[in-house]
């Protein structure tokens, strides 16, 4: 496992990349709010990182993201949203390391899909519209999801050095 000095820099690291990720490489859908793919780095960085950890990179990194692009109402959800799909995720690779990778990452997107569905339900006050959401969610983690796939093996590489030194 990580050392805490390299714990630190390893969520700093992906703290940054998922709010460049989300932030930057966005298209806006209207009232919805974006289509991104912070999630793929979401996934890889809870593969490494214990679920408190992960919560911390997903939901700040993501939340920070709303804020910057001014989606303010969006930004409490998001923390939770985000925070809890990365605990998901890293608590099913860490107690099943060897089967659930692919499997953790799409209940990952399984949840952000139904979190963001009920969180627009609740800002919107119709459960009707917020359904239009569910399309670009289900886009924007199938996107995530297969991005997260093909580079998982050389994040694993990397972080595997890392670890190294």
């Amino acid at each position: 496992m990580f050392t805490k000095n390299n714990r630190i820099v390893i969520c700093g690291l992906g703290l940054a990349i998922v709010f460049i990720l989300t932030a930057y490489i966005a298209v806006p859908i209207g009232q919805f709010g974006y289509v991104n793919v912070g999630d793929c780095a979401i996934f890889l960085f809870s593969t490494i990182l214990p679920p408190s950890l992960s919560f911390l990179v997903g939901g700040i990194g993501s939340a920070l993201a709303d804020l910057h692009l001014g989606y303010t109402h969006y930004a409490i959800f998001t923390l939770f949203v985000k925070g809890i799909e990365a605990i998901i995720v890293s608590t099913c690779i860490h107690r099943f390391p060897t089967k659930v990778k692919l499997l953790s990452f799409i209940l990952g997107a399984v949840f952000m899909v139904m979190g963001y569905y009920f969180s627009d339900a609740f800002l919107y006050g119709d459960y009707v519209v917020a359904f239009s959401g569910v399309g670009f969610n289900s886009m924007q983690g199938m996107v995530s999801f297969t991005i997260a796939s093909i580079l998982f093996p050389i994040f694993k590489k990397i972080t595997y050095r890392v670890k190294e030194y």
